[in-house]
């Protein structure tokens, strides 16, 4: 049958029929492979996403754990730092302590020795006035022709 316009439906109708056929075929043989392939190509790069989510997940709590932990360590750096400074102020205090204590045997014992030196010097002054004064008396009895003691009262009354 032919239409105007040299038309033949006939052959149309097979144009068409071919194109189902491949276009058939073609979905057939090419639709699913491809379809399938990219399937697995999504699953693929969602398992990707899915595990580099997961480990961004992971590292974002070991950081939050860190930065705890670094809090704390902050913290224990702080206490041991206060402790340490106690300590130092404990033991500088035992040694002023201990430096006044040594301060105050030394003064006692200096005193002790300046006592005791005190003391010799005035036994020593003492015998020495004692020497002095014999000395004196003997020179006096010496001297004196009479009586001792007159001599003495005489020496008294000038």
């Amino acid at each position: 049958m032919n239409l105007p316009l040299n038309i033949d439906l006939q052959q149309i109708l097979l144009h068409l029929l071919n194109f189902v056929i491949l276009a058939g075929g073609l979905y057939i043989l090419l639709y699913n492979p491809v379809k399938k392939f990219m399937d697995r190509r999504k699953e693929y790069y969602q398992g990707l996403y899915d595990e580099a989510h997961r480990q961004k997940e992971e590292a974002d709590g070991i950081k939050e754990e860190y930065e705890r932990r670094l809090k704390e360590v902050d913290s224990e750096i702080i206490a041991v730092k206060q402790k340490a400074n106690e300590e130092a102020r404990t033991e500088a205090a035992k040694k002023l302590d201990a430096a006044k204590a040594e301060g105050d045997r030394i003064i006692a014992k200096a005193r002790k020795e300046a006592e005791s030196e005190k003391q010799r010097i005035v036994s020593d002054v003492s015998d020495e006035i004692n020497d002095l004064v014999g000395e004196a008396i003997d020179k006096m009895l010496k001297s004196s022709s009479g009586d001792a003691i007159d001599d003495f009262l005489d020496t008294v009354k000038r």
